[in-house]
């Protein structure tokens, strides 16, 4: 869903995390999707790139996710942007039972398959793809707070 007030600006739900340890190594956004448009005016057909499931790699700083083109096949956990830890994870434990974790992942860019898929995807010509390997896609802010929910988070995996 969009992140009320802010342009751009999207919240998904984290549904899972790794940890080794007291270290978090991955998490996950399984069932949340971004859908991405081109009109291709010589065509007159609206191009699409939806990427959907999203997994972060800490170790290898990369942000993984499953690519569906409106025509071609999709791209299972597909390496899509490189990253870098703007702030380190914050944990807060509080008695009984209440977690928080708080960091911010910055300098997002396409990965060298992503700009592939993009630009397949939307049918860009070379000059259209070209600013895909410059593009900063800007931050990710991860906000956890391990509490009960009245309606629980699905996890099913989505497909457009």
């Amino acid at each position: 869903s969009t992140t009320a007030g802010l342009t751009g600006a999207y919240t998904l739900p984290v549904t899972s995390i790794t940890i080794d340890g007291l270290k978090v190594i991955g998490g996950k956004a399984t069932g949340a999707g971004l859908r991405f448009e081109r009109l291709n005016e010589e065509t007159g057909v609206t191009e699409v790139v939806t990427l959907a499931n999203f997994r972060i790699d800490f170790k290898s700083h990369v942000i993984h996710a499953d690519a569906f083109p409106r025509s071609g096949a999709p791209q299972t956990d597909a390496p899509i942007f490189k990253f870098r830890e703007q702030t380190a994870l914050a944990i807060k434990y509080q008695f009984p039972l209440s977690i928080r974790a708080h960091q911010t992942l910055d300098q997002l860019f396409l990965t060298l398959p992503a700009r592939a898929i993009f630009t397949d995807g939307l049918q860009l010509n070379e000059v259209m793809s070209a600013p895909l390997e410059i593009i900063d896609f800007g931050e990710i802010r991860i906000a956890v707070d391990v509490k009960l929910r009245k309606k629980a988070v699905s996890t099913k995996p989505y497909k457009p």
